[in-house]
């Protein structure tokens, strides 16, 4: 059973509610509790399922401002991070530093990655570098002719997301602060006494703050507090697939690429993982929240992939997954209280940042929940990731 009154209520066991749930556990004072209907490496729906896993601070930062410095401060977490959650688990979580290569395929694109990408990251002081077709695929000979050359980031790393998620579900599964509530969040109040979690089951649980980390369903959970825009929200599915890598084979480093077509942009990631394995995708599909995995997506990411890495849309398909992301209308994180007592935390919106920025934002809330002085680089980034920008007003 969950304690009469924990200190604190997440709903949401992804990799953000899971990640702010680790990151209190270090204060043995506050009771939590995690509501979901499944445990972290079993949440069906989670944005981290289709995830490839790259920790990418500046990939497309371009489009969204400021969000790269916060991004940038959540992959320098990430090794410390890692660190401590192999430590508790028992067993290791490989980080790798396997660097991103972002590629194009028409001169359009290679154009506008080394003239308008290229002297933005080096302004931000982004270690990035400009690439021929050749230099390219000196880096990553599985490269096809196709591929007209890019930007090397050196910097970017690689993890595996459900790895993260099955060493988090172990890790929070094991603390005695910390209870798990198998049933699903229907609505929230806040009073004077604290905040009402309405469950499913018709259960009511109470807590003095409750934190909102439920991906794609958040906003419809804090509406009572903030009145959002219509089109601030909407669910973003992607599908990965994995490939094992043949004998001899081997992917060295990240991959990306935005293919256009006539009708919309795909993307194309390929991320290395440990013991073989590779994930390739990633579909991008707004609006729809529907569960499970689809052979048209499948296609889809296969074909996309063959006009960058042919040989590796060969390699034998051994698993595919999907999720929903939680997207917003500017591309940027939700992270912040929605109501004037500060008894309700918003933690949503990371779009298909979430595995990037993981760790900054389990930090950043921790910091609020437990009233701790915050920096001026957490000032910045609670400012762009505000809540009230996408409100037409505040309800109560």
């Amino acid at each position: 059973m969950v304690p009469t009154h924990p200190d604190v209520v997440i709903v949401g066991g992804g990799v953000i509610g899971g990640g702010i749930a680790e990151w209190l556990r270090c204060d043995s004072r506050l009771r939590v509790g995690v509501v979901e209907q499944e445990y972290g490496a079993r949440v069906t729906t989670s944005a981290s399922r289709a995830a490839a896993g790259g920790i990418n601070p500046h990939l497309y930062d371009e489009g969204h401002g400021a969000l790269g410095p916060m991004a940038q401060r959540s992959r320098d977490l990430y090794p410390g991070w890692i660190e401590r959650l192999s430590a508790v688990w028992g067993r290791p979580i490989e980080l790798r530093p396997s660097g991103l290569l972002c590629l194009a395929v028409e001169e359009k694109e290679h154009g506008r990655l080394v003239d308008e990408v290229l002297p933005l990251l080096r302004e931000r002081g982004v270690a990035a570098e400009a690439l021929g077709a050749d230099e390219a695929r000196g880096r990553e000979p599985l490269l096809g002719p196709a591929v007209r050359g890019g930007l090397w980031l050196p910097d970017d790393l690689a993890v595996e997301p459900m790895r993260i998620m099955a060493a988090l579900e172990s890790v929070l599964g094991a603390d005695d602060g910390i209870t798990w509530v198998r049933d699903r969040a229907e609505e929230i109040r806040a009073d004077g006494d604290g905040v009402q979690i309405v469950l499913r089951s018709g259960r009511v649980l109470r807590s003095d703050r409750v934190v909102v980390a439920a991906g794609h369903l958040s906003h419809e959970l804090v509406k009572d507090f903030i009145d959002w825009r219509d089109d601030s929200f909407g669910p973003v599915k992607g599908q990965i697939l994995e490939v094992a890598v043949p004998a001899g084979g081997g992917l060295r480093t990240q991959c990306d690429a935005l293919l256009p077509d006539d009708e919309e942009t795909h993307i194309v990631r390929a991320t290395p993982y440990a013991e073989g394995r590779v994930a390739v995708g990633v579909t991008h599909d707004e609006g729809d929240a529907s569960p499970g995995t689809s052979s048209r997506a499948d296609e889809t990411i296969l074909q996309n992939l063959r006009r960058i890495l042919p040989a590796v849309a060969d390699w034998e398909v051994i698993g595919a997954r999907a999720g929903i992301r939680p997207g917003t209308s500017d591309g940027l994180p939700i992270l912040g209280y929605v109501d004037p007592h500060r008894r309700v935390l918003a933690a949503t919106g990371h779009n298909g940042l979430g595995i990037t920025l993981a760790p900054r934002t389990a930090q950043l809330a921790a910091k609020l929940l437990l009233d701790l002085p915050l920096t001026d680089d957490d000032r910045a980034d609670l400012r762009l990731s505000r809540p009230e920008r996408l409100a037409a007003s505040r309800a109560r």
